[in-house]
């Protein structure tokens, strides 16, 4: 079977018990250096000077500033071909870190605790019962990098390499209508149909590649929240069991 490449960084690999970077490939395929660019960026928010912070991810401190360079040139240029001629890029930050592999995983694993985030929205859980599942999603992410990719000299915090805030909103968007009708809850494959357009990370689809992973690895049990997002977009669970499926997560222990 083909591995599927997803829009944002992982090749899932069905059937071979893991997943493959985007950057590899490219590296594999053309020998060169690959750096890798995170952040939310809808385009007329960034015309608009609306305030945006980029991730670059580099192993080389001096490719990841010369990229940084290259950005704010292609950002000037397009703020005076559109806009005005002054221009002006106070509005566009950009961070470099050299955790390269974790700037590429987090952009894609946190598509899976965006839907967990959405779930709490559909149920009305609260602001403290959202920010503890976000902690604890993140958390899981931190130790699924190190799973999955343990040689690649992860070293750096979560919040080095991703905004906590850069949830994608299609996939919150998908957990609040998971939770939102008890009685007639519609299937994952009913929701993400009637989404226009498919230029979104599926955090479900990761869901499940990555339960499958870790069941292989019989390491389910150390990660109760991708676990539980992946059998509730699968109606083996209701979304009222998210909560339960954390109480007795390893985080507390």
């Amino acid at each position: 079977m083909h591995p599927s490449i997803r829009e944002s960084g992982l090749i899932l690999c069905p059937g071979e018990n893991r997943i493959r970077l985007v950057s590899d490939l490219i590296r594999e395929q053309t020998g060169k250096r690959c750096l890798v660019v995170i952040g939310a960026t809808t385009a007329l928010e960034v015309v608009g000077e609306q305030f945006t912070e980029l991730t670059i991810g580099s192993k080389s401190l001096e490719c990841g500033h010369e990229v940084k360079r290259l950005l704010q040139l292609i950002s000037t240029i397009l703020y005076v071909l559109f806009a005005y001629v002054n221009a002006q890029t106070d509005y566009m930050k950009l961070v470099i870190t050299q955790d390269d592999v974790g700037v590429e995983l987090c952009g894609s694993l946190k598509n899976v605790v965006a839907i967990a985030a959405g779930i709490c929205d559909g149920l009305k859980l609260g602001d403290n019962t959202k920010a503890a599942v976000i902690r604890i999603g993140f958390w899981e992410v931190s130790e699924l990098m190190h799973e999955l990719f343990p040689d690649r000299g992860m070293s750096h915090k979560i919040d080095d390499i991703s905004d906590i805030e850069d949830l994608d909103l299609l996939n919150i968007s998908i957990g609040r209508r998971l939770s939102n009708n008890d009685t007639n809850r519609p299937s994952i494959r009913s929701i993400t149909d009637k989404i226009p357009y498919r230029t979104f990370v599926d955090g479900a689809e990761y869901a499940k590649q990555i339960y499958s992973i870790l069941a292989d690895r019989r390491r389910t049990g150390h990660f109760p929240l991708f676990v539980a997002v992946h059998r509730i977009c699968q109606n083996e669970i209701k979304p009222q069991e998210l909560i339960t499926c954390l109480q007795s997560h390893p985080i507390h222990t």
